[in-house]
């Protein structure tokens, strides 16, 4: 469904400050008592554009879609930028996670 999509995705939201979104998730996260280190799970991950954000703030993030193509962006992303982490293809709808 996203084959041709995943590609152009980043292009197409260019204009979300999704650095700004990963610090306003990530003060949520410390006012709720989840610190640094956490493993955590962001569903419907797509291209990592917040997944690698947070783990670059020093969480151990797992990346979450149902898109093969969108996870291989990501994956690519995480790499890009130094960073090892899981992007796991399964529906969020039945999520099961070890």
């Amino acid at each position: 469904m996203y084959q041709s999509f995943a590609g152009v995705y980043d292009a197409l939201m260019a204009q979300v400050d999704y650095a700004a979104w990963a610090a306003h998730y990530d003060a949520l996260m410390q006012h709720c008592g989840v610190k640094k280190g956490a493993k955590c799970v962001e569903c419907a991950c797509g291209t990592g554009s917040l997944t690698v954000p947070l783990a670059r703030m020093g969480y151990q993030m797992t990346g979450v879609d149902l898109s093969q193509d969108m996870l291989f962006e990501a994956s690519k992303k995480a790499r890009k930028a130094g960073l090892e982490m899981p992007f796991v293809r399964q529906d969020v709808r039945e999520l099961h996670l070890h």
